[in-house]
């Protein structure tokens, strides 16, 4: 049974490689590229079968339905580019799609977040599915809740295995803000704050949520990461509250403005009489 793998990419100099390495078992490679600038583009047409490049936007969800037009057969295999499957996970997902035994796979994450995975944080233990049989696996585009399951047939890989995929996806703080910032502009969004709720209840509810995820031997570092979590949260409410109750848009400085400027020629104009 043939595999097609894709892969989304924009500016993955740091992980691209040993992304698309992992997946040299597919019988086609595709590659979507979101307009990178930083020599991953290079490294992507090196090792794909199939280059696409497609206009910049923000997120990865809507442009996997992008990369599915252009895979020829049924079993299919996607990674992003900060994703690397671990050899165990290679050898799983060959095996069982020999035995023919899934419509989807999940596979357990491991999350580097400021560079450094750790059993003992919040993200431990995680899935995701990355493996599906065509028409099995619907992708949507809401942030971080685009996929629609259509069979219940989901092989999952065990936690205590050497079957995991290595997600390098915030090798620092600024990176985390960075797509904080950029994942909480879309309106398509998963998100746990609700139109009036209070917002400082929400906050409180948050903290204590997320710091019950520290456990007894919790290091400083999942004390970090924690925090991080909960900044994105706290992000993503206030940004809520300022577009569906504040009503604040872009340009509304342009418009005070212009209203202060009026004022200032009316005073300029009547001093000067």
């Amino acid at each position: 049974m043939k595999i097609s793998a894709f892969v989304i990419n924009y500016n993955g100099i740091d992980t691209i490689e040993a992304c698309l390495t992992s997946l040299a078992f597919a019988d086609e490679l595709i590659v979507i590229d979101k307009g990178s600038s930083d020599g991953s583009e290079l490294v992507c047409k090196e090792y794909a079968t199939k280059y696409v490049e497609v206009p910049w936007s923000p997120t990865v969800e809507p442009t996997r339905n992008v990369a599915l037009e252009y895979c020829q057969f049924d079993t299919i295999v996607f990674l992003d580019c900060d994703e690397v499957l671990s050899v165990g996970a290679i050898k799983f997902i060959q095996e069982n799609v020999l035995l023919d035994s899934f419509d989807i796979i999940e596979l357990p994450f491991k999350n580097f977040i400021l560079g450094t995975f750790s059993e003992t944080a919040y993200y431990w233990p995680t899935k995701h599915s990355r493996v599906f049989k065509k028409d099995k696996l619907i992708f949507g585009d809401k942030v971080h809740g685009g996929l629609e399951y259509h069979s219940k047939n989901i092989l999952k890989a065990a936690f205590d295995s050497d079957v995991f995929v290595y997600h390098l996806s915030h090798a620092d703080t600024k990176t985390w803000v960075e797509k904080t910032n950029r994942y909480t502009e879309q309106i398509e969004r998963s998100h746990s704050y609700q139109t009036n709720m209070d917002l400082l209840k929400y906050a409180s509810d948050r903290f204590m949520f997320w710091t019950s995820k520290l456990q007894d031997d919790s290091k400083k570092y999942d004390e970090a990461v924690v925090l991080l979590r909960y900044v994105y949260d706290i992000v993503d409410a206030v940004k809520l509250f300022e577009t569906e109750e504040l009503k604040n848009k872009p340009g509304k400085f342009r418009d005070i403005s212009l209203e202060l400027k009026a004022q200032l020629d009316e005073f300029f104009t009547n001093s000067n009489r």
